[in-house]
């Protein structure tokens, strides 16, 4: 009996703590509204492009320079797997046709090398769209979950141009693209110049200038998509890691789309529009496709709102013992302490028994229980347990029945602590204001107040014997 006894203890126990672990990963979903804050990189491609990722200083020297790109996003779930998103977002990014390779060594190799036009584009963003969490609807406790998004939006852009690098005295100076690849502080016709390079600080705004003669706006719609990986790290916090393309309407982001102009408003327009003087006719790329802009973001989010839910305990059965809530019945015994157990007979009055013949025989008195203790007995496999008080002097029946009684007591205090701690787990599962928590309330109160008969009337039994 012991042994059987050990058993259901430790199923109850495993029992236990799966049930925490599934409260705990539920929760996941328990919240309406989501705010992150996300960090990351930006990259474009369009005509002034040579890969998806070029090179440039600011990448090459991340924590000496400032290429960080910042989000911030609000969500609102709408399923277990789908959230609606709003997000802005502000960063740049940086294209040359002078590009170098991660080392800092020039690119000669970029077929548009001489051109030497550059952009630093200043964006800021806003997008409205669907996040979907890949997974099946059921999942809903994974940890590392795929994710992808998709949405609408406007980018407002605002391109810059590094045209001039500070002379000692302090006057703005043009650079000089010679057609060997190198940059002046002298025009070629001289025939001789100091050897110099691009300062890294785009000061000239380019769309006032009207580089190709069109005047663009500088907003543009977009559309993007999105795909990354979600991490839950508690029921309040998750990481992201996502990448996000952005297809525009614009094939202005870096200034560069068309032919040349044909003719020039002022030097400082010509000098912009081309500032290596090649010879040509297309000064973009002829396909005239748009621009399309990257960003890569590592984000957290915080989830506040809790949902109200309710919540339904299956029926849990363990052996032939069910975890039923069985009626209540008040017991007396003498001059002992009220007593409350569970049991699942009809509750009978039993008196209180003369005990001084046992009295007068200390040894047999000392194996007996006390007069009128309530005694449980399993009549397994119903699993109905039968209330009797003993008044019999035979100690060896006694101490059987005792032993007996005393584990199936033990199992219905193992069942009652599992009850109540599944009460407690649904209970703070549920939203403060749902009408249910004070259902759950008085059940809680009502299971610790038979624990704690149950643990008394247990404490008797045993002093008895």
């Amino acid at each position: 009996m012991k042994v059987q006894t050990l058993a259901y203890t430790s199923c109850i126990t495993i029992l236990l703590l799966c049930c925490q672990l599934h409260a705990l990963f539920a929760q996941y979903n328990r919240y309406k509204w989501q705010i992150g804050t996300g960090i990351g990189l930006m990259s474009y491609h369009g005509d002034l492009s040579y890969k998806w990722i070029d090179p440039n200083q600011e990448l090459i020297d991340l924590l000496g320079t400032n290429p960080w790109a910042y989000s911030l996003t609000m969500g609102r779930q709408l399923t277990a797997t789908q959230t609606l998103i709003i997000e802005g977002g502000t960063g740049h990014f940086i294209a040359n046709d002078r590009t170098i390779d991660w080392r800092g060594n020039p690119r000669t190799d970029n077929p548009n090398y001489l051109r030497a036009l550059n952009v630093r584009t200043q964006m800021n963003w806003w997008t409205i769209g669907w996040q979907w969490q890949l997974r099946r609807r059921q999942a809903a406790a994974a940890r590392l979950v795929p994710i992808y998004t998709m949405g609408i939006g406007m980018t407002h852009f605002t391109p810059k141009a590094d045209l001039y690098y500070p002379s000692d005295d302090g006057q703005q100076l043009p650079y000089y693209y010679w057609d060997d690849g190198t940059i002046r502080d002298q025009p070629q016709s001289s025939g001789t110049g100091i050897l110099i390079a691009q300062d890294g600080i785009f000061e000239t705004s380019l769309r006032p200038l009207q580089t190709e003669g069109a005047n663009y706006k500088p907003y543009t719609f977009h559309l993007r998509t999105g795909l990354g990986a979600l991490l839950r790290l508690s029921p309040r916090l998750h990481l992201t890691l996502q990448a996000n393309l952005y297809w525009t309407a614009t094939d202005y982001l870096d200034d560069l789309s068309g032919q040349f102009p044909q003719a020039y408003e002022s030097e400082t327009q010509q000098y912009a529009s081309n500032p290596a003087g090649i010879e040509g006719l297309w000064r973009g790329h002829p396909n005239g496709k748009n621009d399309r802009y990257l960003t890569l973001f590592s984000s957290l989010y915080v989830h506040f709102g809790r949902k109200a839910q309710s919540f339904k305990m299956p029926p849990l059965m363990m052996g032939a013992l069910s975890l039923v809530e069985p009626p209540t019945t008040q017991y007396s015994s003498g001059d002992s302490l009220a007593q409350t157990a569970t049991t699942q007979s009809t509750p009978t009055t039993i008196a209180p028994t003369d005990n001084r013949a046992a009295k007068n025989d200390r040894s047999a008195h000392s194996a007996m229980p006390k007069p009128n203790t309530t005694i449980y007995t399993s009549a397994l496999p119903d699993s109905s347990y039968t209330k009797k008080t003993d008044t019999s002097a035979t100690p060896p029946a006694h101490t059987t029945s005792a032993h007996a009684n005393t584990d199936m007591l033990k199992a219905q205090i193992a069942i009652t602590a599992q009850q109540l701690m599944q009460a407690q787990l649904q209970y703070n599962a549920l939203h403060k204001k749902s009408p249910e928590r004070k259902q759950l309330k008085q059940r809680i109160n009502q299971l610790k107040k038979r624990l704690a008969a149950l643990k008394k009337l247990d404490k008797q039994i045993n002093a008895a014997q």
